[in-house]
């Protein structure tokens, strides 16, 4: 006999079949028909081109080490100029398949792409342990920047987390009160200057649970570091970081 999880996970599989005879899926990268169980939208072929960030990784920004390191430390970024935030950990380097997600996150209404994040997220095996039951709370846009695209890629990212991991909850405690222009060709410095102060704290984040910053993307870490300080812990360190990538 049936269970009744084992029943609704049929009839959501029999429902999403019938879905797809109108709205095939396709792979967001090489654009073939998807017709696994999986669900989500990357091809076996292009997940094999995604280039996880495991260990060894800085201690602080999460960014890759490679070779072989008698010990985990913080990279000389974090070494000389130390971010606001505990520790960040990204899913992936932006780069390949990494980056088409990413770029499909942004630029192409991205809702769709929360069930695949999810899963990326729980076929890695080790992201569990790292949120727990995690306060996320995603980096938001300005209001003109948020009406304007519709939506915010990093709740996205958020809701991807809590789809994936239950016991996790997001909060939105952040407002952009600054416009700022775009960061794509600023130096380190001018990035930092250029965030400084563009975020108000508008709300406490759940009490008596861990808190991390969620994004898309780290570059140099100015915008998280940006938001960890108007959260106001950020000297007591006891913020942490996620972002889908690193770049």
């Amino acid at each position: 006999m049936l269970s009744w999880e084992n029943t609704r996970s049929a009839a959501r599989w029999a429902w999403g079949t019938c879905l797809e005879w109108v709205y095939p899926r396709t792979c967001v990268c090489c654009g073939i028909y998807l017709d696994d169980r999986r669900g989500g939208y990357t091809c076996e072929t292009c997940r094999l081109r995604i280039n996880w960030i495991r260990k060894p990784y800085c201690r602080c920004c999460g960014a890759p080490f490679y070779g072989k390191l008698a010990e985990e430390g913080a990279c000389p970024v974090c070494t000389g100029q130390r971010p606001a935030f505990k520790e960040c950990r990204s899913l992936f380097l932006f780069e390949a398949t990494g980056a088409r997600i990413v770029h499909a996150l942004k630029y192409e209404s991205g809702l769709w792409l929360r069930d695949e994040i999810a899963l990326l997220l729980r076929e890695e095996g080790t992201w569990e342990a790292y949120f727990g039951e995690a306060c996320l709370v995603p980096v938001p846009l300005h209001r003109k920047k948020h009406r304007k695209r519709g939506f915010n890629q990093a709740a996205i990212v958020a809701a991807a987390i809590q789809r994936a991991f239950p016991a996790t909850m997001v909060a939105d405690c952040l407002v952009r009160v600054r416009k700022t222009p775009t960061q794509t060709f600023l130096s380190r410095e001018d990035r930092i200057r250029n965030t400084h102060g563009a975020f108000k704290r508008v709300r406490e984040p759940a009490a008596g649970r861990r808190i991390v910053v969620v994004d898309d993307v780290l570059t140099t870490g100015a915008t998280l570091s940006a938001a960890v300080t108007a959260l106001g812990e950020s000297g007591e360190g006891h913020i942490s970081a996620f972002t889908l990538a690193h770049g």
